[in-house]
């Protein structure tokens, strides 16, 4: 289980450094100034360093899928809370189906400190 307390603790700071990335590309679409670019450029060369030290805790695959679930579920939120943008029942069911998803991933997604099975070709 202390791995498992890693993997949610890698996945929490690349989902907060996307925001941070994201944020500065909306930025430079706004303002046209480039050190924005600098920032989201940034963000994303450490969350590739922060995926590549997730994966030998857990399969890259279940790692993405759970990456992406929080990215989608933050992105939602904060859409609603800095863009006034609106979110639909559908969408909140549908994030609890996402959530429901990551759980099992994060549970039966091998955090065992190597992969359940290694694929050779």
């Amino acid at each position: 289980m202390k791995n498992l307390g890693i993997v949610i603790l890698l996945i929490l700071i690349i989902v907060g450094i996307e925001g941070f990335a994201q944020g500065s590309a909306h930025k430079f679409y706004q303002t046209a100034n480039w050190c924005y670019v600098l920032g989201a450029t940034l963000g994303y060369f450490f969350i590739v360093l922060l995926l590549s030290k997730a994966d030998s805790f857990m399969p890259f695959s279940s790692v993405n899928a759970i990456w992406s679930s929080l990215s989608v579920i933050s992105v939602a939120i904060i859409g609603c809370m800095f863009y006034d943008e609106k979110i639909s029942r559908k969408q909140w069911l549908s994030f609890g189906f996402i959530t429901i998803g990551m759980v099992i991933l994060l549970f039966n997604g091998g955090v065992n400190g190597h992969h359940e099975e290694e694929v050779t070709y």
